[in-house]
């Protein structure tokens, strides 16, 4: 939906007015007629109000009545479909017209002036003789529950304008009674909202002295937190250099007592079996271990010979050989057995 508006009247706020919005839907004037649509108005940032409105054509028409204005300034007119539910869409009519103070604020665009497609607002004195509108349809406007045909209107006058002017005395009896009751409220409202102001002001100076001292109290804490964390953190440098110190001076000690230890017990040759092995030094036992490796530089490895008398097959293992592979002959099979 989109609007063409382009000119912002003013009024004099109390006056109900009478609004005809043009909207035109996709670009084209269709009819607002069974549609679901929801007529606001608002002021600046103020709270929204729901309005009914009447469908002419592509027309909303609606009322906006005095004892319902509250605020001066600028006002917006918003026009939803469908609204919260799927299919939702809106338009506004930002600056759609401003109420002032005094009548002699107001500023109005005259009907040569109202381009096609804009906003036309009048003030309800007005409103007798609008165009487009027939005393037979201003009557049925003001008593939407008449079963009165036109004919019939046409045919009794005096009838139909007597009811017409009762509606308006009873509205106008209506908002009489509503201003006055209005006006009782403010009264109270304005004496209960000076009563609070002085009670809010009593408030405001007992929790200003009362954060004052909060506020000194706060910094001393904090001067004092800080001097504390200082004199803490000054303790924590001091022994940990001291730890530190400590630390390098026993690891120094240790690493020179393991290496007094390594000097004072070099690798060693050993003798097994009539084999010699290089020994090392063994730091978590404290003693020699013998390890795998020969000192004596000769390889060992075993031989073998047969008996030609009786044809034996004997193996020859020399001095040292230790746990090597050991050989048998069983049944003519040679066989090995690996020592580990």
């Amino acid at each position: 939906m989109n609007s063409n508006i382009e000119v912002m009247n003013s009024y004099r706020i109390g006056k109900t007015l009478k609004v005809r919005w043009p909207i035109l839907t996709n670009g084209q004037p269709d009819p607002l007629d069974g549609r679901d649509l929801t007529l606001e108005i608002s002021s600046g940032n103020r709270v929204r109000t729901t309005l009914s409105f009447v469908a002419d054509g592509n027309v909303a028409v609606f009322y906006y009545q005095g004892r319902d204005q509250r605020f001066t300034g600028t006002y917006t007119i918003t026009m939803w479909e469908n609204y919260a539910k799927e299919g939702q869409t809106v338009v506004d009519r930002c600056d759609a017209f401003a109420l002032v103070p005094s009548s002699c604020e107001e500023t109005r665009t005259t009907a040569s002036d109202i381009g096609e497609g804009e906003l036309e607002i009048e003030p309800t004195e007005l409103e007798i003789g609008v165009p487009g509108m027939s005393a037979y349809e201003l009557y049925i406007k003001h008593n939407p529950d008449s079963e009165l045909t036109e004919e019939e209107y046409a045919e009794a006058p005096v009838q139909a304008a007597g009811a017409a002017l009762a509606a308006v005395a009873q509205l106008e009896e209506t908002e009489a009674s509503v201003k006055q009751a209005e006006q009782g409220r403010e009264t109270s409202e304005r004496a209960r909202a000076t009563a609070e102001q002085a009670r809010v002001t009593a408030e405001q100076q007992r929790i200003l002295a009362e954060q004052t001292r909060v506020t000194n109290e706060s910094a001393r804490q904090t001067a004092e937190a800080g001097r504390r964390a200082a004199e803490t953190k000054r303790e924590e440098n001091t022994a940990e250099a001291i730890r530190n110190c400590k630390s390098a001076t026993q690891e120094a000690e240790d690493e020179a007592a393991r290496v007094r230890t390594l000097a004072d017990n070099p690798p060693k040759i050993v003798e097994v079996d009539g084999a010699r092995y290089w020994a090392f030094w063994d730091e978590e036992t404290q003693q020699y271990v013998t390890s795998d490796n020969r000192a004596d530089g000769v390889p060992l490895y075993a031989s073998f010979y047969v008996d030609p008398e009786t044809m034996d097959l004997f193996a020859v293992y020399p001095k040292g050989y230790g746990d090597g592979p050991a050989f048998s002959l069983e049944n003519g099979d040679l066989s090995v057995t690996i020592n580990e």
